[in-house]
């Protein structure tokens, strides 16, 4: 996503895939939901594209009083265009994978988490800090790998 990143332990950031789905108790609070959502609405055009979806607003009762808060619609979206972004950095970074997704999400094909993995092994000056709240898909997905 961005060579520059205010997360204290990441220099970048690069999301192959975006949208989710909340599936624990841990994404109550999802970062990622108004970051997409604020994107959605950039005026790049590009940007705006690629996030367009994939966060709808909400009415909830809160206190009283009804709160507009965000949700994911469900739709997982696959970006081809955005698999040689760490190819392109040539200082070492330490990267955070995905930032506005889950790469172990149901929704993205094993065939595509392999795309990853072989961008990631092509650019190994770089430390890769994969994130995810579906252990149990990792698992299955990297036996192949180890």
């Amino acid at each position: 996503m961005s060579e520059n990143t205010k997360v204290d332990w990441a220099t970048a950031t690069w999301s192959p895939v975006l949208g989710c789905t909340k599936c624990s108790p841990g994404c109550n609070h999802c970062f990622a939901i108004r970051q997409v959502w604020r994107m959605a609405h950039n005026p790049n055009e590009k940007i705006r594209e690629a996030n367009a979806g994939l966060v709808e607003p909400y009415q909830a009762i809160g206190d009283g009083q009804y709160v507009t808060k965000y949700g994911w619609t469900g739709e997982v979206r696959c970006l081809p265009d955005r698999l040689d972004w760490p190819l392109r950095w040539k200082q070492p970074k330490r990267i955070l994978v995905p930032t506005l997704s889950d790469i172990f999400h149901p929704e993205v094909p094993d065939a595509f988490i392999d795309r990853i993995w072989a961008t990631m092994a092509s650019a190994p000056r770089h430390r890769y800090l994969v994130l995810t709240k579906r252990p149990e898909r990792m698992r299955e997905v990297m036996k192949d790998y180890y």
